[in-house]
């Protein structure tokens, strides 16, 4: 709609917010819909919703033009330092981690550097500089890390909130522009006890520069630099937030807007940014999308739409990359990547069984743009446009789903993985990988 991705599910657009009073401004002045005809778009001579995916894919989702093919190839995570989770590690022990993995690079996150261990990850969304509660020995610090961890082909970045406030912030401003929500009151996101996050009104920050002015001071402060990762959690996974301001009202779609200039921005600067969510308009701009909340089945719900459509990897698969966290068959089916999400990647072990079981599959399909996508009697036939199928028995949504793919002339099972791009190779004895390195590459 207007080419501006100001519409929501179910058909539905908005002038203003919702539930406002007419006198207030619009913040879309003008709605414009457009009706598009649908034939049988991948000629398999049959009219269904894959061909209505594959139209909307064509014409309105644009391919990503700048990914980060290191994430594609890459040991991919979060490491969690913060309150909640068990086993926290200082940076003299997570380097020595990142070193015992040495058949793949890593990209990392890590989730709650900003606080000590006692504190919640996002008290506050983001800090000034690195906590030192996490140095290691003889104050072995973050930046130490991060530069260690780069000689070695691993990635640091760091998981944050700067779309939203708190006042325990360094930077709190009370006068900064703050969403408002139907009450008139500051648009809290979400908190805790003694502590509250707020989000901003990017429309205005963006408008005056404030925004960009305060992200170059914190990427600066953290030592973000063109080429680096960096994960913006939630920003890609909200739809759009409207704001109740009658100063600076928003809707979804041009909160949404908003969002999309913020990711042009950091992609101008060359940081390959991450966030939670996958959505058309921002996918162009976010290398990956952690898309467990699209993801339907089970843990998340019970919900058995990978049954019925699975539209996901119609829509997405090989014009973005995103992540899934279930089983490999299932993970696969959506065009997803595997995904650690820890206090530690599991340790070098852990790391193999979860490269081997999906990471040198998803390799395989990961630039491939669906074709068709057939129901079959266990569960679904991909095809893609490129060549190449992958057939998928979900098993009752069970622990027993498998999968065979058959790309370029070759056919992988689970127990029979592509060998890694570094030509590292695995065998499956007893449940778990065993890596066969290539003559010329020497183990840890």
């Amino acid at each position: 709609m207007n080419d501006k991705f100001s519409l929501m599910g179910n058909v539905a657009a908005a002038f203003r917010p919702s539930s406002t009073y007419f006198d207030m401004p619009l913040p879309e002045p003008v709605i414009e819909l457009q009706l598009v005809p649908v034939r049988d778009t991948n000629k398999d001579s049959v009219f269904n919703w894959v061909d209505i995916g594959v139209k909307y894919r064509n014409q309105f989702i644009k391919r990503n033009a700048n990914m980060d093919y290191a994430l594609r190839d890459s040991v991919l995570g979060k490491i969690d330092t913060a309150a909640g989770f068990g086993n926290i590690q200082n940076y003299s022990q997570l380097i020595e981690q990142i070193r015992a993995i040495d058949f793949a690079p890593q990209t990392i996150w890590l989730v709650g550097a900003h606080t000590p261990p006692a504190g919640n990850y996002v008290d506050p969304p983001y800090s000034e500089k690195p906590d030192p509660s996490h140095n290691g020995d003889n104050d072995y610090d973050y930046f130490a890390f991060k530069k260690d961890a780069e000689k070695i082909g691993a990635r640091v970045g760091i998981h944050e909130l700067f779309q939203d406030a708190s006042k325990s912030n360094y930077d709190w401003d009370p006068n900064m522009p703050l969403k408002l929500d139907e009450y008139g009151n500051p648009k809290g996101t979400w908190g805790g006890t003694g502590w509250h996050v707020y989000a901003k009104a990017l429309n205005v920050m963006l408008a005056d520069g404030s925004f960009q002015r305060s992200l170059d001071k914190h990427l600066n402060e953290w030592d973000v630099r063109s080429g680096d990762t960096w994960h913006w959690d939630c920003l890609t996974a909200m739809g759009g937030q409207q704001d109740y301001s009658p100063v600076h009202p928003a809707t979804n779609g041009t909160d949404i807007r908003d969002c999309i200039k913020i990711l042009k921005y950091i992609k101008s600067k060359g940081i390959h940014m991450t966030s939670e969510g996958l959505q058309e308009g921002m996918s162009e701009f976010c290398d990956i999308g952690w898309s467990a909340q699209i993801n339907l089945g089970p843990p998340w719900g019970g919900f058995q739409n990978a049954q019925t459509i699975p539209l996901t990897p119609v829509l997405f698969q090989g014009m973005t990359y995103y992540c899934f966290a279930y089983k490999p068959a299932y993970t696969l089916l959506y065009g997803g990547k595997g995904a650690y999400e820890s206090t530690k990647l599991g340790g070098k072990q852990a790391a193999i069984d979860g490269y081997f079981s999906t990471d040198v599959f998803y390799r395989k399909i990961a630039d491939r743009t669906v074709q068709n996508m057939i129901k079959t009697e266990k569960g679904w036939r991909v095809e893609y446009t490129q060549g190449g199928s992958l057939d998928v028995d979900l098993a009752d949504m069970s622990d027993a789903m498998t999968f065979v793919m058959s790309i370029d002339g070759e056919t992988f099972t689970p127990d029979n993985p592509p060998p890694s791009p570094w030509g590292v190779k695995a065998t499956r004895v007893d449940g778990k990988f065993n890596v066969v390195y290539p003559k010329d590459k020497k183990k840890n």
